[in-house]
C-alpha cells in the first residue's frame, strides 16, 4: 500500500503471489494463510488498478490459492490437501483449533448415566495426535541470519500497524488511482 504508483504497488503483490508460491511449496500452510489473507483482505484487494498490473499466471496462482482456502464445506479443500501431503509439513492450525473446539464444545465429558464419554476423549486425542505427527519431522533448511534479522527488523517496525490505519492507507491511495484514472479519461493519455 505504501507505494506511490499502481505499478510499483503490482510488483510488491505479485512478490508476495511469489512467496506464497513458496511457500506451498514448502508445505507452510499457516504461513501461506497469512500472506494469503493479508493479499485478499479488503485494504488490499480493492486496490483494483495495482491488482490490473499484477501479470496473468500469478493471479492465477492467486485464484488457487482462493480455491485451497475457500471455506465451503468446513475448509475441505485444505483438509484435503492437509490429508494427502507428507511431512515436513506445517498446517494450518485454524483448522485444528476449529476441530478442538468444535470437539469440546459439541459433545459433553460425560455420558447420560454419568460415566465418562470416552468417544470424546478419542475425538480430542486423534486430533491431538495428528498435531504431534507435524511436528515430529523437521525440515531440512539451513537458517538464514540476514534473513531472519531482516524479518524481525520489519516485524517490529510494523508491529503496531492497526486495521484502520492500513485501510486508511488503501483509501489514499485508492483515491489517487482513481484521480488519476479521471484524469487521464478527460484529458486522454499521450
Amino acid at each position: 500500500i505504501g507505494k506511490r504508483c499502481k505499478k510499483k504497488r503490482a510488483r510488491v503483490i505479485k512478490k508476495f503471489i511469489k512467496v506464497c508460491d513458496q511457500l506451498f511449496t514448502l508445505r507452510n500452510f499457516q504461513s501461506l494463510y497469512a500472506i494469503y489473507g493479508a493479499l485478499y483482505s479488503s485494504a488490499i484487494i480493492r486496490l483494483k488498478k495495482a491488482w490490473h498490473y499484477v501479470p496473468t499466471k500469478h493471479l492465477a496462482k492467486f485464484e488457487e490459492f482462493k480455491v485451497i482456502f475457500a471455506t465451503k464445506r468446513n475448509m475441505a479443500n485444505l483438509r484435503k490437501l492437509h490429508r494427502e501431503t507428507y511431512p515436513p509439513m506445517i498446517p494450518y492450525t485454524g483448522i485444528f483449533l476449529q476441530d478442538l473446539l468444535s470437539i469440546e464444545e459439541g459433545n459433553s465429558k460425560k455420558k447420560k448415566d454419568g460415566s465418562v464419554n470416552f468417544a470424546r476423549l478419542l475425538r480430542l486425542s486423534t486430533v491431538i495426535d495428528s498435531i504431534l505427527l507435524y511436528q515430529k519431522t523437521q525440515y531440512k533448511i539451513n537458517p538464514d541470519k540476514k534473513l531472519q534479522t531482516l524479518i524481525k527488523i520489519e516485524l517490529q517496525l510494523n508491529q503496531n500497524l492497526s486495521e484502520e490505519y492500513i485501510w486508511k492507507m488503501s483509501d489514499k491511495v485508492h483515491k489517487q488511482d482513481q484521480k488519476k484514472s479521471n484524469f487521464i479519461q478527460m484529458f486522454g493519455a499521450k
